[in-house]
């Protein structure tokens, strides 16, 4: 049971995590991943696509817990194969995020499910009223 002062978002039935916690007028967003929606299935070999929809599901976590990504205090994301993968996961994030410039830190990193080339995670600020 999770302390009175934490809002946990979507907790799993099957894992021991939750898409997210707020607390302390923050979002703590677990990390998402590229899977087609509604399934464990990575989208196949392609980081572009993998992308758009970990930032899709990002946008519908924050929307849950009642913030959004203008509010973003900062990212991390981990790319499976980061040599390669930065420029294109870069064009797609500038995208996505338009103006904003959150703190974001982007490593090379081993993914749990063979397949994921991109996870990221985030800290995203509650307005005042949501907190």
């Amino acid at each position: 049971m999770p302390e009175p002062d934490l809002r946990v978002i979507d907790p799993d039935p099957n894992l021991p995590i939750s898409t997210g916690v707020v607390h302390n007028g923050l979002f703590y967003v677990s990390g998402h991943v590229g899977f087609w929606p509604g399934t464990s299935d990575p989208i196949a070999g392609d980081l572009a696509a993998q992308t758009r929809q970990t930032l899709a599901d990002l946008d519908a976590a924050m929307e849950k817990a009642g913030t959004h990504r203008g509010r973003i205090v900062t990212m991390r994301v981990f790319l499976a194969e980061v040599q390669r993968d930065f420029a294109e996961m870069n064009k797609v994030f500038r995208e996505w995020i338009g103006d904003h410039r959150p703190a974001r830190t982007t490593v090379g990193s081993s993914l749990a499910v063979p397949g994921l080339l991109i996870e990221i995670d985030a800290v995203v600020a509650m307005p005042a009223e949501a907190g």
